[in-house]
């Protein structure tokens, strides 16, 4: 529990300094966070492996040390790779080593990412696999109608549904790995790839799910703009919304944003359920939780809304900021594609001696439903939430 505990201060910790230094647009503490990161988890590894013999300890105790009994698949992709690692010649050996991870080794990665980060549990994140482009509704379910067959209905369809490309985004995860760690044999080394491939596949994800321009290899964030009409610029991308400044939660507040979502860009109505607010870890402690909870004579209570809401963080938000929405109708779609999940190898882009730079690409897309299922907030000036006091004029006598 204790290392549980560490890990997730380490995980909170690196996602906050790189969510930092990815708004800064600051690339030397982009590789500082990386590299921290990786040096601790790095240690933890090698001093867990110190204490447990994974080719001698029951598999039934695997799970408590976050290792996985390795298909055969996956033990000779892992060998290999340790193979590869360890030769003079680092990169020819691992460009020659022509495998790539196991679709098994994904789904467990692609797990770990959800466990992790509650805002990928929300979202339909789909594991695409080697698909190159994916059908996502875009409209609420077709009202069926009468009448004689005809072209206007196929258009119809066509018009409820929108081919999302997955290849035109690129995203690449970065590892660093000693030669101390491909010395641990494939069960251990499998764990930091897939715990490392995990966080920085997550937060590359997460960053682009809520802030990313849909321009130059990045998805279309929940803060963007989308629909018909919308100017995108090649540069900047699709533009922000323009922030709904609130001071408080209340019924007539609350009520005045859903109404915005109760209806898609078209116009369409719709019922909204499985509300969501996603805020960053800083501003949940220190703004939401005040305006969210009350004191009452059996204790306090917590997450009071108007309707049900999930609070989601995310380091990925902004300061003073929050995006109100539904789960599932953000669709984000990450796999390695049919040319990525081959992890090379470079010897050239190094921070401390005696590593390797390991490089992995995948490709994914992400868009909203629409543009109003996902109402951005400004949420600087909320007040905390006081137990309302009514007071009346006593009858005259």
């Amino acid at each position: 529990m204790k290392a549980q505990m560490v890990m997730e201060a380490t995980r909170k910790e690196f996602a906050d300094n790189l969510a930092r230094a990815m708004r800064d647009n600051n690339e030397d503490d982009v590789a500082k966070a990386f590299t921290d990161f990786f040096k601790h988890i790095e240690s933890d590894i090698l001093s867990q492996a110190t204490e447990f013999d994974a080719t001698q300890a029951d598999k039934a105790l695997f799970a408590q040390r976050g290792l996985r009994v390795l298909t055969s698949d996956e033990e000779s992709y892992f060998k290999g790779f340790i193979e590869a690692g360890k030769s003079g010649d680092v990169e020819k050996a691992m460009t020659d080593f022509s495998k790539v991870l196991p679709e098994s080794e994904f789904v467990a990665i692609f797990e770990d990412m959800k466990k992790a980060h509650p805002l990928l549990d929300v979202v339909n994140f789909v594991d695409t696999a080697a698909l190159t482009k994916f059908i996502m509704e875009t409209s609420e379910a077709q009202k069926a109608a009468w009448g004689e067959l005809n072209s206007a209905i196929t258009k119809e369809i066509e018009g409820s549904v929108d081919v999302v490309t997955l290849t035109l985004n690129k995203l690449t995860a970065y590892m660093f790995m000693s030669n101390d760690m491909l010395d641990l044999g494939p069960v251990w080394v499998e764990k930091y790839v897939r715990t490392l491939l995990a966080e920085a596949l997550s937060l590359g994800c997460e960053d682009g799910i809520i802030n990313g321009t849909g321009v130059k290899g990045q998805p279309i964030g929940m803060i963007r703009q989308i629909g018909a009409g919308v100017d995108v610029n090649s540069e900047t991308g699709y533009p922000e919304k323009s922030p709904i400044k609130i001071t408080d939660f209340s019924p007539k507040t609350y009520g005045n944003l859903l109404s915005k979502m109760a209806v898609d860009e078209k116009g369409k109505a719709r019922v909204l359920s499985a509300l969501i607010l996603i805020v960053n870890p800083a501003d949940n402690y220190q703004k939401v939780m005040p305006a969210t909870t009350l004191l009452r004579q059996t204790g306090y209570e917590r997450n009071v809304f108007p309707v049900e809401t999930k609070i989601v963080q995310s380091a990925a938000v902004a300061s003073g900021k929050a995006i109100l929405g539904v789960e599932k109708k953000y669709f984000f779609g990450l796999g390695a594609g049919t040319s990525g999940g081959k992890i090379t190898a470079d010897k050239s882009f190094k921070l401390l001696d005696d590593l390797t730079t390991f490089v992995i690409k995948m490709y994914g897309n992400g868009r909203a439903k629409d543009n109003n299922i996902f109402q951005y907030l400004d949420i600087s000036g909320l007040k905390e939430l006081k137990f309302p006091v009514q007071t009346e004029a006593l009858p005259a006598e």
